[in-house]
């Protein structure tokens, strides 16, 4: 399994255990093979991690400087949907009316869908970006990636690309924030491993153990 460099701002491998706090109920079983042992969620359980800033947002557009990847593996929850990651800049047990800034899902056909906030004016979350065609299978373990740099914003979905754009979609970083995992119980996941949030962006490099 991968190990933190530098640019490694979290990495969770939930090998019988979690860097985050559990809210309700999780066990530690069979992961993808190589892996070690994921995260399993019961019914209305979540995790949420407390994440520095590595950067501080501006109320106008500013791609300039402004890197970062999310990497994870999930096993959907039958055909659930709705999120399974939340970036908000709040800490508390029920979902706030506000402060979303990253949010990765579940559609109603079974498609990935992520959504940001990044700026005030000119926030290129107004501009749509071409949806993700892959199915999301029900209870499969499949690598999600999300990646934005100043040169642009790229999803892969088991190593393909799934969706680009040359706007930064970068989340409006405070200087701590907070990561939810199956969020505040949405019983979107069955199961998760290997979550990594990266100061960079990086290319979907699957974690396997070959």
């Amino acid at each position: 399994a991968d190990t933190p460099d530098s640019y490694t701002a979290l990495l969770d491998h939930f090998n019988g255990s979690t860097l985050g706090q559990v809210y309700g109920s999780v066990t530690y079983g069979a992961s993808v093979n190589g892996l070690g042992s994921a995260l399993q969620f019961s019914n209305g359980s979540w995790v949420l991690y407390p994440l520095s800033g590595w950067y501080q947002w501006s109320s106008d557009y500013s791609p300039a400087g402004k890197f970062g990847a999310i990497e994870m593996w999930i096993k959907r929850a039958n055909n659930n949907t709705g999120n399974f990651l939340v970036i908000n800049w709040n800490d508390t047990t029920s979902p706030p009316q506000a402060g979303y800034i990253t949010q990765l899902g579940i559609d109603a056909s079974g498609r990935l869908t992520f959504a940001d906030w990044t700026s005030i004016t000119n926030n290129p979350a107004d501009t749509p970006f071409s949806p993700p065609h892959t199915t999301i299978p029900a209870n499969t373990w499949v690598h999600i990636s999300y990646t934005w740099s100043p040169t642009g914003t790229a999803v892969y979905v088991n190593g393909s690309l799934e969706a680009t754009s040359t706007l930064n979609y970068y989340p409006a970083l405070n200087s701590t924030v907070y990561v939810y995992l199956n969020p505040w119980g949405s019983n979107t996941l069955a199961a998760v491993d290997e979550l990594r949030i990266s100061t960079i962006g990086r290319a979907s490099m699957m974690k396997c153990a070959n």
